[in-house]
């Protein structure tokens, strides 16, 4: 005469904490429940069963299994600590009876779901270090989380978060680069960061980060800096801004904000022709996408004998009285 059937799991020396919970249909007679609703937080747990009579009759009394599982309980005293210069984070707890390993992540305080690094570590260790280089989290703070692993017949425990967190800075925004080729300099220009202690600017070659052209560095106020173009130490090519804010021995340097736009230094041409005859230099050149125009010296044991700008790929230069040596021959594009 069911109507139904009331099912849950819950703590057998305190039956009013429920770690799950279902109604089924009043013809069945058993039921799953997925471990990802679980809801208890360590201890012994039991299936208990009401059959429901609806409006018509009484519900019956409880029935309680005879079997029980046992959840793990939760790593007490989680530490975390940044070791900025060592590259790495350091995380403790407490050990847990029965644990088959530990689950440590490092996840966001706003949302522990968000996990920017994890590890597996012994059922021996209480202690585990995290390289920077795999922490994968963007701008906010970060708690650490532990989780003690049961063997097979043994249900997790839940996650044990930190008191203390670790913020990462968050990337500068904004981030711009212009040619100001009037005054011989790159200017770079960014949003202001909380929390930041500098910045760190480059310019950097787009698609290819790892080729530098230029570095420079911006006090926590700064939201703008300029290079000479005569620090510029490109190889031709597009380049672009990257600016990292760079926070104290507690803070985790942003990621790299980099600019949409970029600048462009040409190819530098190859010097295909360098011939003399009585008083005629004649110098040829490749080509280079974009160059408006070319400009074409010569020197002799470092000092320049002659300069010739140049509308195409080649000169002829009359000159008198050429001394005998070694001439090098240059061209700019």
């Amino acid at each position: 005469s069911a109507a139904g059937y009331l099912v849950q799991v819950v703590q057998k020396n305190d039956p009013a904490v429920v770690a799950l919970s279902k109604t089924v249909a009043a013809n069945t007679g058993s039921t799953d429940f997925e471990l990802s609703a679980w809801q208890g937080n360590g201890g012994e747990f039991v299936a208990q069963v009401t059959a429901t009579g609806g409006n018509q009759a009484l519900d019956s009394k409880v029935t309680v299994s005879a079997s029980s599982v046992i959840q793990l309980s939760p790593p007490s005293n989680v530490t975390f600590s940044l070791n900025k210069q060592a590259g790495n984070f350091t995380i403790g707890w407490n050990q847990v009876s029965g644990a088959a390993n530990y689950s440590v992540s490092i996840v966001r305080s706003d949302d522990p779901s968000v996990k920017a690094a994890t590890v597996q570590v012994a059922a021996s260790k209480t202690t585990t270090d995290i390289q920077l280089q795999d922490f994968s989290g963007s701008g906010g703070d970060y708690k650490a989380s532990v989780t003690a692993l049961g063997a097979t017949a043994v249900i997790d425990s839940a996650a044990a978060l930190s008191a203390t967190s670790v913020t990462k800075l968050a990337t500068p925004a904004a981030v711009t680069v212009t040619l100001a080729k009037q005054q011989q300099q790159i200017d770079v220009a960014w949003g202001q960061v909380q929390g930041a202690m500098s910045f760190a600017i480059q310019l950097v070659k787009a698609g290819d980060p790892a080729v530098v052209a230029a570095t420079g560095t911006g006090a926590a106020a700064d939201t703008s800096w300029s290079t000479p173009l005569s620090q510029f130490h490109g190889n031709g090519g597009q380049y672009q801004a990257s600016v990292k804010a760079t926070g104290n021995t507690n803070v985790l340097d942003s990621d790299a904000g980099t600019s949409a736009g970029s600048i462009t230094q040409l190819q530098a041409p190859a010097l295909t022709a360098l011939t003399f005859s009585f008083n005629l230099v004649h110098a040829a050149w490749s080509a280079v996408t974009d160059a408006s125009s070319y400009a074409f010296t010569l020197s002799a044991n470092g000092a320049q004998v002659l300069s010739q700008p140049a509308s195409g790929t080649s000169v002829d230069v009359s000159v008198s009285a050429l001394q005998s040596g070694t001439y090098q021959g240059q061209v700019q594009a």
